[in-house]
C-alpha cells in the first residue's frame, strides 16, 4: 500500500509542524498547529508528530523482521516467559500501521 501522508522529514517550529520539500529547499508546508509552544504538552505533541514518519517506517521494518523470526522460530519461541502464547507484538504493530495509513 502506498502511503498518502506527507513524507518526512518534518520539523517543529514554534507552534507548528512543517514539511520541508526536498525539491524546493525554500518550500515549507504546514502539517499542523499544536497550540502554545510554551505549553509542555503541546511541545511534546509536536515532537511526537514530527517523529511519525520515522516511527511508521520503523514499525514496518520491525514487523517484517518479527514475521521472519516467527516463521523461522521453534514452538518455544512462540510463548512468552509466563507460558502465555505470544504473537511477538505483531498484531499491535499491524494495527498501528493500519491506523497510520488509514484515510
Amino acid at each position: 500500500m502506498m502511503s498518502k501522508h506527507t513524507p518526512g522529514p518534518w520539523k517543529v517550529e514554534g507552534d507548528s509542524v512543517y514539511y520541508i520539500d526536498g525539491i524546493e529547499a525554500d518550500a515549507i508546508n504546514l502539517i499542523c498547529r499544536c497550540g502554545d509552544p510554551s505549553n509542555e504538552r503541546f511541545a511534546a505533541d509536536a515532537h511526537l508528530i514530527v517523529a511519525a514518519p520515522d516511527l511508521l517506517e520503523a514499525c514496518k521494518g520491525a514487523l517484517k523482521w518479527l514475521e521472519g523470526i516467527k516463521l523461522q522460530g521453534s514452538e518455544a519461541r512462540d510463548y512468552m516467559s509466563d507460558g502465555q502464547p505470544s504473537d511477538f507484538g505483531l498484531n499491535k504493530l499491524r494495527a498501528a500501521i493500519r491506523k497510520a495509513e488509514e484515510v
